[in-house]
């Protein structure tokens, strides 16, 4: 894509949470493999991917007690957002 676009942001969620947004202006995520995104071996490159990255990300998140949202617009790009508890010490 020219002029594309990487945006991370962190903002704290009712004080005890936190999320971390990654959003870029790509050419989106149909829904159809968004419904598979985490699906092992799934992949949407072909031979250039293994259809494991996202699942591994998916996993460490939620053995971290956290969560991870998807939000994509075919076209216009995709937010994945990442909540993780705040730890207080």
């Amino acid at each position: 894509v020219d002029d594309g676009w990487v945006n991370v942001s962190v903002d704290i969620i009712d004080d005890v949470k936190y999320c971390i947004s990654i959003s870029d202006n790509g050419c989106g995520i149909q829904e159809e493999d968004r419904k598979k995104l985490f699906q092992m071996f799934y992949s949407t490159k072909g031979s250039k991917g293994t259809g494991l990255g996202l699942v591994v990300t998916h996993k460490i998140i939620t053995e971290h007690n956290g969560s991870i949202e998807v939000d994509s617009t075919p076209g216009k790009g995709t937010t994945f957002s990442v909540i993780l508890p705040r730890n207080k010490f």
